[in-house]
């Protein structure tokens, strides 16, 4: 047992006469006890950028440790109760202490003036160091406090940025000289600082010959291999992936080993810059035993590589061929005429067969990569053949003809993974192999563009520029795994001005999940919800994601990538899990996904296919799945005599609660049908994509007058998917009473623009306000118009029958660049006609055109045209009204 409070235990024992014994025992339970701070302070408290600054803490009952954090995340932990950190700041910050514990945490505070001062250095390096002529040199910076950073070799400037921290390569060449000296030159308003770097550059080193006095045999014999290198410091001679120790590592000379079978050996030089790699293959020369047609009867004469001669006997033989492989190898085969050509037309197939399995598998199959019309598998071409997992699978080569009998020669090479080999091969631990910022043990070589290393949000400002630039981002996940959200902006969010692609690796860079352009415009999105398990990060490894440009033959001159890590299993955090039917990322009531992470309401019961089987709305959410592109779903919501004259708003939300794309919710269209007054039902109101994300739905009263001032009664709710969309969904109905600032024009009422502000074009009684009034024609109104706002001019003297037109254009006249529309009203505040939005030839200044049938033969009286901005706010607007 293990109790959570002091109790007391109480023994009884009783023997057969039923006489009993008793004892007691207390046990107290250690209760955890809250944390208390003792001192946490900065010191010095006031110094300049990029000063040490020495954060030192004495704390108590902290069993859970300490951390440090300022407003940029989390910078320090540790278990010591006592306990002094350095950092550096380019501003006045704050950090905050935490002391952590069961019983209750603590937090204290302690400040740093920073004085107005110049920019610091935090880093500035070359990498690599020494570098290979020819290969690129990475340049990368971390400062503090600039406003403006030069990277520069000599007099080029290289780059110009605000960026506090980067990276930019420059492309060393042949006459590069030994030494190249960078500097970085950060600015602000109170000085300059420079930094120095350099790197030695020196010759790749070159394998000139690597060669044998034969490269096939039968039997057994003393091969004799021949090499000369150059610009190498270290030699070393492998043999089927094991070194060869008595290889004497000269820079040139010649070595002879005795050979039994297939044997691969490579060369590899050597300098502290870079590696150089030759392959030679020493087949032996077996032939073909039949029958050899199926994987059964495949030939094992080969299983360690080599060359069989063989023979397509008829149009429909094929010629098995089993082939071992180590774990992370490769396989290279290939057809010719056992002189270099070919005269037979064939294809090659390479399969594979687990332990136990009846069946092997196609993995790749080539016809004309070889000498003319043979075959050729090379796994630097072909990636199901290389990175192999080995282990218990046997690999097979078939030999296939094009329908014409014939002899040929099959040369197979099984390559066991080896760094340098130009093959990346994960497997074997490999991040990379022969490409730009990768070192001598392939792994990657490079300095991230940002680092995150706890839970939350953080937002990286970078650019990409040059076409083939590559921003990695490191994310350290916390302990327990965490969900990763990331998208892309350009320049900021929320606009997308440029097209990105997002990469997201694992710690050995094999790439998990990408996106191209799922987020605003052509930027890019990764989320859970679209993702799904390639977003569920484990706990304490690295990830590394990825920022290009699309096609990578473009810059992009500013970009934003937003990160977060989500906690797993917790509702609020945005991904539906374990129980849970809905999360929108809050844990808010009343918004379409309860506090607990689950759906208010019942879900559609099918069928409901037509309006007399429709499900009624329960609490004021309906939900359900469209399951194929014809499906329909039907909800009934009535409204009671009590709220006659109510207005009704059908909105939409995502499986999730929220409208995402990433949600994976249905691309919904909705319907709001009502009675037609003769047993029947009418459409009254309809919407498509006017919700979020311009997928949801949304019947809105203020736009949809059918939805709008509704009889008490049922009304129905038709939902299908936009273009045969389909997926989950979710909708709110929410009743509108009558209220002036609604945005509903009730009978009572002149105007409603959905406030009760004065001076915007209708009061705060929902009366409209005059700005100009005319009985001439034609009237002329000149005046500014606000974002999303009217002006109302009123008409006196409208003689009976008469027509109006109504033109819109900028002050001064000029080519239209505002966006308005116009209604005429009657004297009670009632449209009259349609509302004109948009003009002649695409134009988008609004007007009546003469003679138009909705404002032709107007009763005598007074009339009211509200002119609307639709676009942003208008320092001046031409109104012209013309009477007939």
């Amino acid at each position: 047992m293990s109790p959570t409070e002091d109790t007391t235990y109480l023994l009884t024992a009783t023997d057969a006469a039923n006489f009993t014994a008793t004892a007691m025992v207390q046990v107290e339970v250690d209760r955890p006890v809250q944390a208390v701070i003792v001192a946490f302070e900065a010191t010095p408290s006031t110094g300049d950028i990029g000063d040490p600054i020495t954060l030192s803490w004495q704390v108590e009952n902290a069993s859970g440790g300490v951390e440090i954090s300022s407003p940029q995340g989390v910078l320090h932990t540790s278990t010591d109760l006592i306990g002094t950190t350095t950092v550096r700041v380019g501003e006045t910050t704050t950090f905050t202490l935490r002391a952590l514990s069961a019983g209750g945490d603590a937090e204290g505070t302690a400040t740093v003036t920073i004085l107005p001062s110049a920019p610091y250095v935090l880093d500035f390096r070359a990498t690599p160091d020494p570098v290979a002529r020819g290969a690129p040199l990475v340049l990368s910076w971390s400062t503090l406090g600039a406003t403006s950073i030069e990277v520069r070799q000599g007099a080029n400037v290289l780059a110009t940025t605000a960026d506090a921290a980067g990276a930019v390569t420059y492309s060393t060449s042949a006459s590069t000289p030994d030494s190249t000296p960078f500097s970085l030159v950060v600015s602000n308003a109170n000085g300059t600082r420079t930094a120095t770097a350099s790197a030695t550059a020196i010759d790749a080193p070159r394998i000139v010959t690597f060669g044998a006095n034969f490269e096939t045999f039968t039997g057994s014999a003393t091969v004799t291999i021949t090499w000369a290198t150059q610009n190498a410091t270290s030699l070393s001679l492998t043999r089927s992936g094991v070194l060869v120790p008595a290889f004497p590592g000269t820079p040139s000379g010649t070595f002879s080993t005795f050979v039994s079978r297939t044997t691969l050996f490579e060369l590899r030089a050597s300098n502290p810059a870079a590696t150089a790699a030759r392959v030679l293959f020493i087949a032996e020369t077996t032939g073909e035993i039949e029958p050899n047609d199926t994987p059964a009867t495949a030939v094992q004469t080969i299983a360690a590589g080599g060359q069989v001669v063989g023979q397509i006997a008829s149009p429909v033989d094929q010629d098995w061929y089993a082939i071992a492989v180590p774990p992370g190898g490769s396989i290279l085969a290939e057809t010719t005429d056992g002189a270099g050509s070919c005269a037979l037309d064939t294809v090659v197939e390479l399969y594979v067969r687990d332990a136990g399995a009846m069946n092997a598998t196609l993995l790749a199959s080539d016809d004309d990569s070889g000498p003319g019309p043979c075959s050729r598998i090379d796994p630097a071409v072909v990636d199901a053949a290389k990175d192999l997992p080995g282990g218990g699978r046997t690999y097979y080569v078939v030999v296939k003809s094009k329908g014409v009998p014939g002899p040929y020669t099959l040369s197979v090479a099984p390559r066991p993974a080896s760094c340098g080999n130009g093959i990346r091969e994960v497997l074997a631990g490999e991040q990379c192999d022969g490409t730009p910022g990768c070192d001598a043990m392939c792994r990657r070589v490079f300095t991230p563009a940002g680092t995150m290393t706890a839970f939350g949000s953080q937002t990286f400002t970078n650019s990409i520029q040059t076409p083939t630039e590559e921003d990695l981002y490191r994310i350290d996940v916390p302990a327990g795994g965490a969900w990763l959200v990331a998208r892309t902006y350009a320049p900021s969010a929320p606009n997308c001005a440029a097209d990105t692609v997002l990469e997201l690796f694992d710690r050995n860079f094999v790439r998990v999940a990408t996106n191209d352009q799922s987020g605003a415009d052509d930027c890019s999105s990764l989320h859970p919800s679209v993702d799904g398990a390639a977003l569920n990060l484990i706990g304490g490894r690295p990830y590394y994601l990825a920022v290009t440009e699309a096609g990578r033959d473009g810059v992009i001159a500013a970009y934003q990538l937003a990160l977060s890590l989500l906690p797993k299993d917790v509702c609020g955090n945005g991904v539906v899990e374990g129980t849970e039917t809905c999360d929108d990322g809050g844990v808010v009531a009343g918004d379409g996904c309860s506090v607990t992470c689950t759906y208010p309401g019942a879900n559609e019961s099918e069928p409901n296919d037509t309006s007399a089987a429709a499900d009624a709305v329960t609490g004021g959410f309906g939900r359900g799945t469209l399951a194929s592109p014809t499906d329909v779903d039907w909800f009934v919501y009535s409204i009671s005599p009590a709220n006659a004259g109510n207005s009704l708003r059908i909105r939409g939300r995502g499986p999730s609660g929220s409208c995402r794309v990433e949600q994976g919710a249905a691309d919904t269209a909705f319907e709001l049908w009502g009675d037609d007054g003769m047993g029947g039902l009418t459409r009254i109101a309809a919407d498509r994509d006017s919700g979020a994300d311009e997928r949801c739905s949304d019947i809105d009263p203020v736009f949809e007058a059918g939805a709008s001032l509704l009889a008490s009664g049922s009304y129905f709710i038709r939902v299908s998917g936009d273009g045969g969309s389909t997926g989950p969904y979710l909708f709110e109905v929410a009743e509108i009473a009558p209220a002036c600032g609604n945005g509903i024009r009730e009978p009572t009422e002149q105007c409603d623009d959905g406030g009760v502000t004065a001076g915007d074009g209708c009061n705060a009684t929902c009366a409209l306000e005059i700005t100009g009034t005319s009985s001439v024609t034609p009237a002329v109104f000149q005046g500014p118009i606000a974002f999303q706002g009217y002006a109302t001019y009123q008409l006196d003297a409208i003689a009976a029958n008469s027509a109006i037109a109504v033109t819109t254009a900028p002050i001064g006249g000029g080519q239209c660049n505002i966006e308005t529309g116009v209604q005429l009203l009657d004297g009670t505040g009632a449209p009259v006609g349609p509302f004109y939005q948009g003009g002649p030839n695409g134009s988008t200044c609004g007007q009546i055109p003469a003679f138009d049938p909705g404002v032709s033969n107007l009763a005598a009286g007074t009339y009211y045209l509200l002119v609307f901005n639709l676009g942003p706010a208008q320092a001046g607007v031409t109104t012209t009204i013309t009477r007939f």
